[in-house]
């Protein structure tokens, strides 16, 4: 007898399923799950993203200092 494992149906919390799926999770630069174009901001010296609209005054985090997002 020869048993054959087969992953049939997959669901997660937030951190389960970015490392099913092999996204970054909700704390990533580009935090939405289906690849919207949102980029995030993170605080100076952080390594978490937070998905600000609006770039603060006198904000300037290398890679992150992208202009305002108009949705």
């Amino acid at each position: 007898y020869t048993s054959n494992l087969f992953f049939g149906f997959g669901t997660a919390d937030g951190p389960g399923l970015a490392a099913l799926t092999g996204l970054n999770g909700y704390r990533g630069k580009m935090g939405c799950r289906l690849y919207c174009p949102i980029p995030s901001r993170r605080k100076p010296n952080g390594n978490t993203y937070y998905p600000v609209l609006f770039k603060p005054d006198n904000y300037s985090v290398q890679g992150c200092d992208h202009d305002d997002i108009d949705i």
